[in-house]
């Protein structure tokens, strides 16, 4: 009878926690969802008319709308042998609200003496972050870590960093330096598979996190909540009715299961399923090694810190991706 109780419990704490992760997921999508804002990016071939002025612009601007361009020279794919051998490579971004950012740039570029090529103008939109969606976001994830930090009985205290003392350091980068790992090993599987091809591990994420520069943050501030379910109220409820290693999994299998969203928008953003693979081991063993930083330091504070630390290499990436 003892047993199917703790076996109900823990059942319980696992739904309870998969619910969570879906509420989370839902709530971080909000300040994209939400926004009636994209972020567009043109790509084109671009040739000078016989009014175009001698330098090319950098900026257009009409109804309102500008667009930040950057010419490139040469085109890197060859001309056709009677193009204009003055065309350029071209990629312009703005902030589109109407719909109508594609027939501005048209027209910009007309008026500016300048034409596309016969093969048109490449577009490229992403959502982008409402700025007021984002703090509502965030003041969710911490009214959220709150509530699971009063039904969470150790951890947040600062004694429990303080006797950790000079082995702070070590246990918040271990993450971080789980994580780089598996990116590494993983860059090398990808380029062996694609020598020449292998995509960025960040995939097509920089574009989604375009937008609102609050919306920087959520990633930072998601690791509230994340670490008081993860490592904090599901860290009690199965360690000491599970076998240790199965609590490691399964934590871990929900942690993923929450950053599955992450893992299916780095696919879909154009990365092959290799990177993909590659990101979902990365969430996975980041969550491995912020259960033992926990289950070493007992302290919850260090693996929000840690957490987050982890975060902004991430962030780091795509931005550099």
């Amino acid at each position: 009878m003892v047993r199917s109780r703790s076996a109900l419990t823990t059942g319980g704490s696992i739904a309870a926690a998969v619910v969570f992760s879906l509420v989370l997921q839902a709530i971080g999508l909000l300040p994209v969802v939400l926004s009636d804002q994209y972020d567009v990016a043109y790509r084109f071939t671009a040739h000078a008319g016989s009014d175009a002025p001698k330098t090319a612009p950098s900026y257009f601007e009409l109804e309102g709308q500008g667009f930040e361009c950057q010419w490139f020279g040469v085109p890197s794919q060859p001309l056709a042998r009677n193009a204009d051998p003055s065309a350029y490579d071209v990629r312009c971004t703005t902030v589109d609200t109407d719909g109508q950012g594609l027939r501005r740039l048209e027209a910009a570029l007309k008026r500016s003496g300048w034409g596309t090529a016969s093969s048109g103008i490449e577009m490229d939109m992403q959502r982008r972050a409402s700025a007021g969606w984002v703090l509502l976001s965030i003041s969710a994830f911490i009214l959220m870590a709150l509530v699971l930090a009063r039904a969470t009985s150790e951890g947040w205290g600062w004694s429990s960093l303080a006797r950790l003392r000079w082995r702070v350091v070590p246990l918040l980068l271990t993450p971080l330096f789980s994580a780089a790992a598996v990116v590494f090993i993983g860059s090398l599987w990808i380029g062996g598979q694609a020598p020449g091809q292998a995509a960025p591990l960040a995939g097509g994420m920089a574009g989604s996190m375009a937008g609102a520069p609050l919306f920087y943050l959520m990633p930072l501030a998601a690791a509230l909540p994340e670490e008081a379910m993860f490592r904090g109220w599901l860290h009690e409820r199965l360690f000491g009715r599970l076998p240790v290693w199965l609590a490691y999994l399964l934590i871990a299998e929900l942690f993923l299961l929450l950053h599955l969203g992450l893992v299916a928008a780095v696919f879909s953003g154009g990365a092959s399923a290799a990177v993909a693979v590659v990101q979902a081991a990365g969430v996975f063993c980041i969550s491995l090694a912020l259960t033992w930083v926990r289950r070493r330091s007992g302290s919850l504070g260090l693996c929000v810190l840690a957490h987050a630390i982890s975060n902004l290499g991430a962030m780091a990436m795509v931005l550099a991706g």
